[in-house]
């Protein structure tokens, strides 16, 4: 219709799941290896509604199950439909399990990954197990799965196979990342008793004083001790509990100090709008300020470097902490903490992100003072947990972010800067407004190009 205005939800459902499969056309196209599967339910019957067929291109492979029927339904593609592997003249019909058919090694210590194309969660099968029982899949009404990217992993030290097991058929947004996971376990089990959503609320309960709060310092010491063998070093953890109890006493007398004085009252006023208005439930907010309070001073654990200045080790602790936040997948942690402490999951993610964005690069904001914008520029906002908190999205060729997002990174950027200064009682009103104002270069930047990401940057650096 000529007035016909697009469909923007289906647009981007083609974009998202049908798309990418029509790039594999060379990998659905061809004949010489397509093979067709009865799916089979756990009665023993053939489950006719569910079409199931696999296609192969050397080592490329796919596997699609569709249900066409409004239903739930659930069973194995193991064997295929008979295939004439003869002539025409000749017919000689057979079946094959699917492992031959798509080509899979059988040693015993093979496991295979592949990925769910529509939900992107990777899954990981012992490849025996495929060859001796096929494939077990579970599809809601009118669902389809697409398996694709088979990779092969051979388990050398029975890793994988514990792995295996301890997913029980459960997909994750990354299978090296849940392997990586399972090695930092021991690094991870004390850091979740620590930043657990129990003892948040314990320390917020109690306005920050770990006097009252009798299981942090246990936590904490554990977590130091798994730390300590993981780094080979010796930990003292008395220094680092310090400057944590600081932090945690700025936070909580922040908004009462920002009335202190009548100087700077826009930056005062921004800064106390972070702040919950009165009978407002104030754990949000404080959440945020809590983990960052708890994590910024974790890189202080390494010695400074020979001849560094203090600026340039309060750097370096800045970044260890936020590397390891994001490498340790410590962030995970405290979204599952968030989560708990009722955050939808998608809230909690953000913002335990921006703990992390917090701790990495609160100081970069400063240095737009004195430094080149466009290093600093790039080293902020092209940080994935800076991309993924701002909600940046390609559509039509060019990268947006979000208006709201921006702002609430940029103003929490500037609270923790307050706090920091005010715990480390050097509070420079005059150098905190000059970071207010690279803030508003930035939003001001985003706002004349339309919030366009890569437009904004190229006009700020």
């Amino acid at each position: 219709y000529r007035d016909e205005s697009p469909d923007e939800g289906l647009i981007q459902r083609h974009e998202r799941e049908i798309f990418p499969l029509m790039r594999l056309r060379h990998l659905f196209s061809g004949a010489a290896n397509f093979a067709f599967f009865d799916f089979v339910t756990p009665d023993g019957w053939v489950d006719e509604n569910v079409f199931a067929y696999s296609n192969r291109v050397g080592d490329t492979r796919a596997v699609i199950v569709y249900q066409n029927a409004h239903g739930h339904t659930e069973g194995r593609i193991h064997w295929s439909t008979s295939r004439n592997i003869g002539t025409v003249d000749d017919v000689s019909l057979r079946q094959i399990p699917i492992g031959e058919a798509l080509g899979l090694q059988g040693e015993d210590n093979c496991y295979y990954i592949y990925r769910d194309s529509r939900t992107g969660l990777e899954y990981l099968e012992h490849a025996p197990r495929i060859h001796r029982e096929g494939l077990f899949v579970t599809l809601a009404p009118y669902q389809y799965v697409a398996l694709l990217d088979w990779r092969p992993i051979f388990d050398l030290d029975a890793s994988w196979g514990y792995l295996h097991g301890n997913l029980a058929g459960q997909g994750v947004p990354s299978m090296d990342e849940a392997y990586q996971e399972l090695h930092l376990a021991p690094l991870l089990q004390p850091f979740g008793a620590l930043m657990s959503a129990t003892l948040l609320r314990d320390i917020h309960d109690n306005l920050g004083d770990l006097a009252l709060v009798s299981a942090f310092a246990p936590r904490m010491q554990d977590f130091l001790d798994v730390l300590a063998t993981r780094l080979d070093i010796e930990i003292d953890a008395v220094p680092l509990l310090v400057e944590i109890q600081r932090d945690l006493s700025a936070i909580y007398s922040c908004e009462a100090r920002l009335g202190e004085s009548a100087e700077y009252p826009e930056l005062r006023a921004l800064l106390r709008g972070q702040f919950p208005d009165e009978g407002e439930d104030s754990l949000p907010t404080y959440r945020i300020l809590l983990a960052w309070a708890l994590l910024r001073h974790l890189g202080s654990v390494l010695p400074p470097d020979d001849g560094a200045t203090e600026e340039e080790h309060a750097y370096k602790v800045a970044a260890t902490s936020g590397a390891w936040i994001r490498e340790w997948f410590l962030r995970k942690y405290i979204a599952q903490a968030f989560q708990a402490l009722g955050a939808d999951p998608k809230e909690a993610a953000a913002d335990a992100s921006l703990v992390r964005i917090c701790v990495s690069h609160a100081h970069h904001i400063v240095a737009l003072e004195t430094e080149i914008w466009g290093p600093l520029i790039r080293t902020i906002f092209r940080d994935g947990d800076v991309e993924s908190f701002l909600g940046v999205n390609t559509w039509q060729g060019q990268e947006w972010l979000n208006k709201e997002r921006l702002e609430t990174m940029l103003n929490t950027l500037l609270l923790s800067l307050h706090i920091r200064a005010q715990a480390e009682e050097n509070l420079d009103w005059d150098k905190l407004a000059m970071a207010h104002d690279a803030t508003v270069a930035l939003e001001e930047a985003a706002a004349g190009t339309d919030y366009d990401y890569g437009w904004m940057l190229t006009c700020v650096k």
